[in-house]
């Protein structure tokens, strides 16, 4: 059974103390504007309905495509939706160090 209350290291937490009172309405709305002007095509098709609940799998037989597209178009969007946001800033893979 799932409880509301979570432990770890004898600190008690609520789970309404993690999830905070719910959506900022603005900053959903500028997130919405953010999609419906930098994602087009399919990337836009794939965030729609991955917005729905639709799987990886459910969308690529949707569209026709592999579903390793629809997770490289839904990668690709989400990337472009958090760098128009500000919460992601581009790399420079010149720069970039490689990961060990």
């Amino acid at each position: 059974m799932l409880s509301d209350t979570l432990q770890s290291a004898d600190h008690l937490c609520h789970l309404s103390q993690l999830i905070g009172a719910g959506p900022d309405p603005i900053r959903l709305a500028q997130v919405k504007d953010v999609i419906e002007t930098v994602i087009h095509g399919r990337k836009y098709e794939v965030l729609l309905l991955r917005a729905q609940g639709k799987t990886f799998a459910e969308i690529a037989l949707l569209l026709s495509i592999s579903k390793s597209a629809v997770q490289s178009h839904h990668r690709q969007a989400v990337k472009r939706v958090r760098l128009a946001l500000g919460v992601e800033r581009p790399t420079d893979r010149a720069t970039a160090v490689p990961a060990a």
